[in-house]
């Protein structure tokens, strides 16, 4: 057992084990622990075990009480509290609303992430005391949680987690509160892997069907649909533009007499990146969609072009995947389905049947028991996200003139809101079996010749 420290010299700290044979030294930091200090074997550089000399144990000891009274400085006295991850939490979350650069969508994700860390870790854990192997355990245990889809988080979710943990550990080297290079999540050798389908993308006759589709389609209850679906997608379609960049759209960005959508930052969202500002020009069939909307009773009353449901106010539009779900989809994007998604599925049949049979409490399937004995289906026609119909716009895109020459990738890079060209080559741009030369994208369903 070491001996009880009783000053501090160096030799006070020292004490020796028995080790092979022979007396390793080893000494005493414990009254360093905010800052990692411990008990510690003084082990020489290149060495494997303590050293058995006092003159290189001294020399070892002196130059470690240096390093911690040197990260001990860094931190403010009387701050112990504040290193603590609930109270540093609130306190970075404050900041970052005071900034301003934030949107109330981001800093409500942030908050979860944050949230889910502290009741992981330890309301009271200090920062200085979350290791790599910590993080490590925490990446574990988000891959366990449930995504709400009847499968567990994915990477890209989990990188979002630390992403939100990694920033609060910013604010904290800037704050003196942890050292320099102390950010557990930036030292992590190996981050969780992000699996990156092929984004599948529509024909201009297979647009327009679809867009077909979303002007005809009647909701069963109006109180819960979003009104302006069909002017959302176009807008989306005819413009290329993310889905956030469309859901805060302004009324003052919005010219039809110029024919103009500015892209800017705003209260309601931020942009991706700096050179996602930008001025897009509103071809004709846009044009006459966003008319006819501004002109009828549905048109908003509000600051944003396409206002969400809300019984407290104005609001964006969070989410349109269910709406999405709804349209047809061309029977020439049918997939495969991954081993993932397999097991995800057979689980859940397997659960709804448990419930016919065992009569499980909990919600009663709405599939009958013949049609959940049948196998599921190994291929499948992934539903319209807007991430497809950015792909389908460049597609388009690329197929038109400008000035009866064939228009410039540049040209498209920068109407999607990039810095260069090279996601259009590598990602966005996609050669189409049925090419139309004109001016203009559009997907007209009443000239369509391959519905």
């Amino acid at each position: 057992m070491p001996k009880v420290r009783d000053g501090d010299s160096i030799d006070a700290r020292l004490y020796t084990r028995k080790r092979g044979g022979d007396a390793r030294y080893y000494s005493d930091f414990r009254d360093f622990t905010e800052v990692g200090g411990k008990q510690e074997a003084l082990v020489p550089e290149g060495g494997r075990r303590a050293t058995s000399t006092l003159a290189e144990a001294r020399d070892l000891a002196t130059a470690r009480l240096q390093q911690l009274e040197a990260l001990r400085a860094l931190r403010p006295t009387g701050s112990a509290e504040r290193r603590t991850l609930g109270a540093f939490a609130a306190h970075h979350l404050k900041q970052k609303a005071a900034a301003g650069r934030a949107t109330v969508q981001w800093l409500g994700a942030a908050q979860e992430h944050l949230e889910t860390a502290r009741d992981f870790f330890g309301d009271a854990r200090d920062l200085a005391m979350i290791q790599v192997q910590d993080v490590s355990a925490f990446v574990e245990f988000l891959s366990q949680q449930p995504n709400g889809r009847g499968g567990s988080l994915g990477g890209g979710t989990i990188t979002q987690y630390l992403n939100s943990l990694s920033n609060l550990y910013r604010r904290a080297i800037s704050e003196s509160l942890v050292p320099m290079g102390a950010n557990p999540v930036r030292a992590m050798l190996e981050m969780p892997l992000i699996e990156r389908a092929k984004t599948p993308w529509l024909e201009v006759h297979d647009a327009a069907a679809i867009l077909k589709a979303a002007r005809e389609w009647e909701p069963s209850r109006d109180d819960l649909a979003i009104p302006h679906f069909f002017e959302v997608l176009a807008t989306m379609m005819l413009t290329g533009c993310r889905e956030t960049e469309v859901y805060g759209l302004r009324r003052s960005e919005l010219n039809l007499e110029r024919r103009t959508i500015t892209i800017q930052p705003n209260h309601w969202r931020r942009l991706k990146t700096k050179g996602s500002e930008r001025v897009l020009h509103v071809f004709t069939q846009l044009l006459e969609i966003l008319t006819a909307y501004l002109e009828s009773d549905r048109a908003p009353a509000g600051d944003l072009v396409f206002p969400g449901r809300s019984r407290e106010g104005e609001q964006m539009i969070t989410d349109l995947r269910k709406a999405f779900d709804r349209l047809p989809m061309p029977e020439r994007l049918r997939r495969p389905r991954t081993e993932t998604e397999m097991e995800r599925l057979e689980k859940a049949r397997q659960d709804k049947i448990d419930r016919w049979v065992n009569r499980r409490r909990g919600p009663k399937p709405i599939e009958s028991l013949e049609e959940l004995q049948a196998p599921v289906d190994p291929t499948v026609i992934p539903p319209l996200r807007s991430r497809m119909l950015r792909h389908t716009y460049t597609a388009a895109r690329l197929q038109t003139l400008d000035g009866g020459e064939a228009i410039s990738v540049y040209m498209v890079a920068a109407e999607l809101g990039h810095s260069d060209t090279n996601m259009i080559r590598k990602v966005y741009g996609h050669l189409g079996k049925f090419r139309k030369r004109g001016d203009e994208v559009e997907y007209r369903w009443e000239t369509s010749t391959h519905a």
